[in-house]
């Protein structure tokens, strides 16, 4: 009930970084002619103004509390939606340090709606979505869409739509290619938003003794913590 309470004062506290990114997005797309300059990471697929506009909505919905409205119907309706065990906080912790809001995140290990028939997981804002069973690495890679949503707001869930609908989707190439990526100084925000997940989730597997996903060369946790650091910035220096 106390979460139900707090989530209003986040609606306040988060609610100058939506303005921002609103006033960022309109001036960026309608001033310069660059639609996406505003945050990194997006990879529009299409004519750049028609997912300028659907973008703006997203940014809107944001404005008008829907991520904090949805958390309070996910607390009132659908009790099994829990905290983070201090297992999970910890393997979380491991990756993303303090950049991901904690406090807020929650698993729903009970979500019907595509989970059970699909066997996949996705997150809703603040919840992870899933069917009685994460994998860790898939836990990884589903903290690294919180983390967008907390960078970009809602815009995250349709960039990682247009990601899936690429040629690329998931695949970033393997280590060879995130090794030519290092070599040309790109960021982890070149790759688009599944991308960016899967190296993370990657670089979580070789860490642990696995083999990633996207195996190509042989894997070296210097060039995937080269890109983690993207996400452990300190929270002061947030992008909007």
């Amino acid at each position: 009930m106390l979460d139900i309470l707090l989530l209003p004062i986040r609606f306040l506290m988060w609610m100058p970084r939506r303005l921002i990114r609103v006033g960022l997005h309109v001036w960026c797309g309608l001033r310069h002619g660059q639609p996406f300059a505003w945050s990194r990471g997006a990879r529009p697929l299409g004519p750049h103004y028609g997912m300028w506009w659907l973008e703006l909505m997203l940014l809107l919905v944001d404005l008008a509390g829907l991520p904090e409205w949805y958390e309070i119907g996910n607390r009132l309706f659908k009790w099994k939606t829990r905290r983070l065990s201090p297992e999970e906080l910890k393997t979380g912790k491991e990756v993303y340090g303090d950049s991901i809001p904690w406090f807020w995140l929650r698993l729903d290990s009970w979500a019907r709606l595509g989970t059970r028939r699909l066997k996949i997981a996705y997150v809703s804002f603040c919840t992870i979505n899933f069917w009685e069973k994460l994998v860790p690495s898939v836990f990884v890679h589903e903290l690294d869409h919180v983390w967008q949503f907390h960078q970009w707001g809602s815009v995250y869930i349709l960039r990682a739509l247009v990601a899936q609908r690429t040629v690329e989707g998931y695949n970033y190439g393997g280590f060879e290619n995130l090794k030519s990526a290092q070599l040309a100084g790109l960021s982890l925000f070149d790759f688009n938003y599944e991308q960016q997940a899967d190296i993370i989730a990657d670089r979580w597997r070789i860490s642990h003794g696995a083999k990633p996903v996207w195996n190509s060369g042989e894997p070296n946790l210097e060039v995937y913590d080269y890109f983690l650091k993207d996400l452990q910035r300190d929270k002061e220096q947030d992008v909007v």
